[in-house]
């Protein structure tokens, strides 16, 4: 059967994409509204105090919004395309067959939230160390220690590689949750080289494409909104915060395109790799975040009873 494309792919699941970036711009509207009537309220002039009540309100609202919507719309867009490059094709039930997988895997937002949480800090962990290791391989120290004053940027840039992550838990969706979890890092730890293709040239330029979204929005939002608040406090503030949340939504527009050009390589290390015990210990001493992960892993039993979606593809 021959394959689909990264473009094929990308053009059938953009609907995934669109809903995704869908999420910050819903939290700007209401973060929009949030100012407008905290506006009204402190009539007499805003102040810290209103800009801090904005603050939480609009932290509260994007982290409700990211995690009891946005993250089935995540999690079903990595499981349509794992299902795309496994299978070969993309069935007329696209969307029935990821949420069946996302229902399985994820039951409730809050498990999601607490595979998150884990998977992301010890995969921030080991991208640490693939960052150090780029830096080595470059052997210019100048732009090394550039490359490591960003490194927190770098692993903002490349929260797409989560993504690679959760869609392994959906392929070996025979796994139990953390097992699973545990070779998807591991495999991403050795193999990312042969996944992501010039990982810091990729990382470098997605922070300039967000850095100048944000620029733009807030140059051009910032004289609209003082005027429309009547104070410069407001109107850099709500300007500022309309910048982040476009600089999201085109985030997600690279980040989608980078994880279905990943998905394919990412896939075809893990059918073929496999590690021994030394080989997860060396990750392990990588990571303490993703030790705890290796550990509750080795508590769970083998096996997990897969859905019926899974018949196709774990063979």
């Amino acid at each position: 059967m021959e394959k689909l494309t990264s473009e094929e792919i990308s053009s059938k699941t953009i609907i995934y994409t669109i809903l995704k970036a869908a999420m910050p711009v819903a939290e700007m509207i209401v973060s929009i509204i949030a100012m407008a009537v905290i506006s009204k309220v402190f009539k007499d002039g805003f102040n810290i105090i209103g800009a801090a009540i904005w603050l939480v309100i609009t932290v509260v609202a994007a982290f409700a919004i990211d995690f009891l919507v946005g993250y089935k719309f995540r999690a079903a867009h990595a499981a349509a395309v794992m299902d795309a490059v496994t299978v070969g094709m993309i069935s007329e039930d696209m969307q029935s067959t990821a949420n069946e997988l996302v229902q399985f895997r994820f039951p409730s937002c809050n498990e999601y939230l607490g595979y998150r949480l884990k998977v992301v800090g010890a995969l921030g962990q080991l991208q640490k160390k693939v960052n150090t290791f780029a830096e080595h391989r470059m052997n210019h120290p100048v732009f090394g220690k550039l490359i490591s004053f960003a490194q927190t940027f770098i692993g903002m840039a490349l929260s797409f590689t989560y993504d690679l992550i959760l869609a392994y838990t959906f392929w070996r969706d025979g796994k139990p949750l953390h097992t699973s979890a545990s070779d998807a890092l591991a495999i991403y730890y050795y193999r990312w080289t042969s996944i992501v293709d010039g990982i810091i040239k990729v990382a470098l330029m997605l922070m300039g494409i967000v850095a100048a979204a944000f620029f733009v929005v807030f140059a051009f939002t910032a004289p609209v909104f003082t005027q429309s608040f009547g104070s410069i406090l407001a109107g850099g503030l709500m300007a500022a915060g309309c910048g982040v949340f476009a600089a999201r939504a085109v985030k997600v527009f690279f980040e989608s395109s980078y994880m279905i050009k990943c998905m394919p390589a990412y896939l075809e290390e893990a059918k073929y790799l496999e590690l021994n015990d030394e080989e997860y210990g060396v990750v392990c001493r990588a990571s303490s975040k993703f030790r705890k992960i290796y550990a509750i892993a080795a508590r769970e039993p083998k096996d997990a009873p897969a859905p019926a979606a899974a018949q196709n593809r774990n063979e």
